[in-house]
């Protein structure tokens, strides 16, 4: 199960295994608060900046922002399995409060939602524990 919450949130045990999307490390916060970190499936600053601008709907985010997400196969793969191997994740986002329906983070849980169940797990195909493709 994927839960969305601000990184900004209180870390609490039901979190499970968290994720945090975001282009930037957040100012102040440890590494230690997340277990991975994407900045490899933000929306792109331009796509970001026209949604929150009010110049593309939420619907033509959602588009766009799929269009982009679908560009990276392996990352998304990788998620998918990811969220096979833990119970519960949370996916952080850098707002402090993540509007249902309004944060990336939707559209990137649709699109794992909307892929097949991943094959048996290789060694060489996993993303997070030990060997996470982050940005340190």
């Amino acid at each position: 199960m994927i839960t969305i919450r601000s990184i900004c949130d209180r870390h609490v045990p039901i979190d499970g295994y968290r994720v945090l999307v975001a282009r930037s490390w957040p100012r102040g916060l440890s590494r230690g608060r997340v277990d991975l970190w994407l900045p490899e499936l933000t929306p792109p600053v331009e796509l970001w900046w026209a949604y929150q601008g009010g110049r593309i709907s939420r619907r033509e985010f959602g588009a766009r922002y799929r269009a982009f997400a679908e560009t990276q196969p392996e990352l998304l793969g990788a998620l998918k399995r990811l969220e096979y191997r833990h119970v519960q994740m949370t996916w952080l986002c850098r707002t402090r409060t993540p509007r249902r329906g309004a944060c990336h983070l939707v559209v990137l849980r649709e699109i794992l939602n909307s892929m097949p169940a991943p094959s048996a797990v290789e060694p060489s195909d996993r993303i997070g524990d030990d060997d996470a493709p982050t940005a340190a």
